[in-house]
């Protein structure tokens, strides 16, 4: 691969991106102030690469947006269905911990 000019005369040797991602992936940039990317470059594994470690950070941040989106849609459904809600009541509170009071019989 040559290297081409970058505009501030400096050689860009970075593939294009047809030739480093799959046809799934689009190719961001970010700018992050240099506390935050020296946090980053700490906080990564060593056989990890930025790129990895930010796709990771955002994949566990969107989880984490659904799961708490879920459990207000859940909560919202729990106050609009009293039913519902009292019946997770009851098995909550449930002696699971404790000794049925319903015996076997023995075999013979």
């Amino acid at each position: 691969m040559r290297a081409k000019l970058r505009p501030d005369g400096k050689e860009d040797y970075a593939a294009p991106a047809h030739m480093v991602y799959s046809s799934g992936m689009k190719a961001t940039t970010i700018k992050l102030d240099g506390p935050i990317l020296e946090e980053l470059m700490a906080f990564k594994r060593p056989d990890q690469n930025l790129t990895a470690l930010v796709r990771e950070l955002l994949k566990a941040q969107i989880h984490r947006s659904k799961m708490a989106l879920a459990a207000e849609e859940y909560a919202a459904f729990l106050r609009e269905n009293t039913k519902e809600s009292m019946e997770l009541d009851a098995w909550a509170s449930a002696p699971l911990d404790s000794e049925s009071s319903v015996r076997r019989k023995k075999r013979a």
